[in-house]
């Protein structure tokens, strides 16, 4: 479990900021090897679970069809979010979390913005030859920006 919290030019975050935020990109160093890895996380996570007929017909008294499903949003675990790498959970485990930073390095308002900035981080780590990025491969699909 994560107690720190995480850093953004080097204050401690610890609750959603002002704004409308969709998300972050963030930048995880392991203080001895000084090995990092990029990642990005959203603030909010969004369901669409299956709602009963009642509720529908309470929700919705139009014309046509009915809705069966619903929107729900809530905040993710983005306190306690370690990384969605194996390899850097496994260190993470191995070492302690004492031996990592987790800084914040942008807020983002969109999903595509958050995705675009964490490729162009992690693309400019892989064309300078960086060694020490820990990030192996870059799988993107993005949104057209609205």
């Amino acid at each position: 479990m994560k107690e720190e919290c995480w850093q953004y030019k080097n204050n401690p975050i610890c609750e959603i900021p002002e704004g409308d935020w969709y998300g972050f990109v963030y930048k995880i160093t392991n203080k001895t090897t000084r090995e990092f890895y990029y990642g990005c996380k959203s603030f909010y996570s969004i369901t669409n679970p299956k709602i009963s007929k009642k509720k529908s017909n309470e929700i919705y008294s139009g014309k046509g069809r009915k809705p069966t499903r619903l929107k729900k949003i809530k905040e993710s675990d983005w306190k306690e979010y370690l990384s969605s790498s194996k390899k850097v959970q496994e260190m993470i485990a191995e070492q302690g979390l004492e031996n990592f930073r987790f800084d914040i390095l942008k807020f983002c308002s969109s999903y595509t913005e958050m995705m675009m900035e964490e490729t162009f981080l992690i693309l400019q780590s892989f064309l300078n030859k960086e060694e020490k990025i820990l990030n192996d491969w870059l799988s993107i699909k993005i949104r057209k920006p609205k």
